[in-house]
């Protein structure tokens, strides 16, 4: 048995639930040197969701053992639905956001036990923070992306003392827009050879858009580098085309970084919900495909994408709407598209289009994880990126999935 369930007690669930044998096959398969390895080795893998209830009073994570083909819930469980997750190796780190203003840091081996709750607030700051992501430099250095904040903190993820915790900061202040009085709403990080990049949504006071930009810094001195990707600005950053770019949308991929907006809510241009492409060699952007590219789309947006090849990406894209019962309904749909071209492949990919996608990634092994939300089955879909097929069941959680992270 897991180890994730060997810890459970009691009360725990256990889903026993089947994968299909193909999984284990699929190493025969390999792969073309544009791909993530040459050869795609099939690693069972260990994941941890979050899971939040459906009318947001709760949430709680799922550890996933595929070795052990099964579901572990009712880890961390909080009457609040405000949270996150993030990893490293075999850490955990729970997050939790609106005024909720926390982080804890968990072991898989032994995911009962805490290993520390720090809080993400400075003293005398009366607001929320409002913690988006951790983003990792290494084993003893990692970001602390603020939404409700100018400030992203460096931090120690060893520090047992919280006066230990903090160990720097970035400023973003430059960035803040006339029409917001603290943050320029950063929303995600990731790095790319030894360059940190911050997306920065840039919404108003009252979540009007205003321009996006995503800032670069140098990890190694933590000091903002010069892009000189536009003249007529103020800034060092890069100035996006589209608006919006929600939590989790940088994405960093055979050297390159990529970044998808929603576009700003309550907007109905669907141009500008994109992905765009930066090239790290020279800061240039361009832009990949839009919303409006999708054949008779007339109300979806790109709400998330992923990058497994230079030729194979994804990207779900969502609409929200009263369905037949006169209940307000999100449904999404998964799209192939070629991350060199921008052209849309595949359309509804493994029969989606009827469900909400809340979360998709891409593990080690090139498979798609898609978080399903379903009233009656809500679970993870893993999707084989070779055949855009779905490899056995659906991974059922009690709660609706959202964010998986991958345990070493």
């Amino acid at each position: 048995m897991s180890h994730f369930l060997s810890t459970a007690n009691a009360k725990r669930t256990s889903l026993s639930l089947a994968l299909a044998a193909s999984v284990s096959l699929l190493a025969g398969c390999g792969g073309s040197s544009d791909t993530k390895t040459d050869i795609v080795p099939i690693i069972p893998k260990k994941a941890v969701v979050q899971t939040i209830a459906p009318d947001y009073s709760s949430s709680e994570v799922a550890y996933l053992d595929i070795n052990a083909q099964s579901v572990a819930g009712d880890y961390y469980v909080k009457d609040k639905s405000d949270y996150t997750l993030t990893s490293y190796g075999t850490d955990v780190y729970h997050i939790g956001r609106f005024f909720i203003d926390t982080i804890a840091k968990y072991n898989s081996e032994t995911p009962d036990a805490q290993v520390y709750s720090h809080s993400t607030k400075a003293e005398g700051e009366t607001g929320s923070s409002n913690p988006y992501n951790l983003v990792f430099a290494n084993a003893n250095k990692a970001y602390l992306i603020r939404y409700a904040s100018s400030k992203v903190w460096i931090i120690n993820p060893n520090a047992a003392n919280e006066s230990d915790f903090k160990i720097g900061e970035l400023d973003l202040a430059a960035y803040v827009p006339e029409n917001n009085s603290t943050t320029p709403s950063p929303s995600a990080g990731v790095i790319v050879d030894g360059k940190l990049y911050i997306t920065m949504q840039r919404l108003s006071d009252s979540f009007a858009p205003n321009t996006a930009y995503v800032a670069v810094y140098d990890v190694a001195t933590d000091t903002e580098i010069e892009t000189n990707h536009t003249a007529d600005d103020e800034v060092k950053g890069i100035k996006l085309n589209g608006q919006n770019p929600l939590e989790h949308n940088i994405k960093a991929a055979f050297g390159d970084v990529y970044v998808t907006s929603r576009s700003a809510y309550g907007n109905t241009d669907l141009s500008l919900s994109m992905i765009e492409k930066i090239e790290t060699s020279d800061y240039s952007t361009s832009t990949l495909v839009s919303a409006a590219d999708i054949a008779d789309n007339t109300e979806a947006f790109i709400t998330s994408s992923e990058i497994v090849s230079t030729t194979k990406g994804y990207f779900v894209a969502s609409k929200a709407g009263f369905n037949d019962d006169g209940v307000w309904t999100t449904t999404s749909g998964l799209f192939e598209f070629n991350p060199t071209t921008g052209a849309i492949v595949n359309s509804n990919i493994a029969d989606t289009g009827s469900e909400q996608i809340s979360f998709i990634s891409v593990d080690d092994s090139s498979f798609l994880w898609v978080s399903t939300i379903n009233p009656s089955t809500p679970g993870i879909d893993v999707i084989n990126t070779n055949t855009n097929e779905k490899e056995g069941d659906r991974l059922l959680t009690e709660l609706n999935p959202s964010v998986i992270r991958f345990l070493k």
